[in-house]
Parts: structure tokens; C-alpha cells; sequence
């Protein structure tokens, strides 16, 4: 599933998501600037980050549908949106 990273998409809405006992994999993008999170919960019911990609090189794996995703395959039909840098201070 596909979903801003906002607050809402990161608090409320992934909250009444992990309330449907199917519901195994949620991935958040950003529209904005090149960045994705994609969370997986486990066996046990434990929800755990297992990709976090700010890079147009990087891949993610949809363990449900069984399926790579690189994020430049996201991100094709867009222009100029930053990818995330971070700098270590």
C-alpha cells in the first residue's frame, strides 16, 4: 500500500491499519522528495522499519506480493524532487 509519510500517515492511519490482523506490510512515500519507509510486522504481530531508501538506487522488496521495487521505478515520471542527504555533525 502506498502512502504519504505525513503525520497522519505515520500515526492515526497506520494505527487503524495494524487493527487488521491481514495487513502485513506498509509502505510510506514521500511525493515531495525521493523517500521511502516500508514497515513489516512479524509473525509474533511485531511491527518493525526493515527499508528505509532515500537514494534512486536503492530497491525495496514487497514481501506480500513477492515483488523488488527500485525506487527509481517510484520515482520515473517526476522531476526535480531532492534525494535526502544527511550530514554527520
Amino acid at each position: 500500500m502506498y502512502f504519504s509519510p505525513d503525520s497522519y500517515g505515520r500515526g492515526e492511519k497506520f494505527e487503524l491499519f495494524r487493527d487488521i490482523p491481514t495487513f502485513r506490510e506498509y509502505l510510506l512515500i514521500d511525493s515531495r522528495r525521493v523517500w521511502a519507509e516500508l514497515w513489516r510486522k512479524s509473525n509474533e504481530g511485531i511491527w518493525s522499519l526493515v527499508f528505509e531508501g532515500k537514494s534512486l538506487e536503492s530497491s525495496l522488496f514487497l514481501e506480500t506480493i513477492g515483488m523488488e521495487l527500485p525506487l527509481s521505478d517510484l520515482y520515473v515520471n517526476t522531476e526535480d524532487l531532492s534525494e535526502t542527504v544527511f550530514e554527520i555533525r
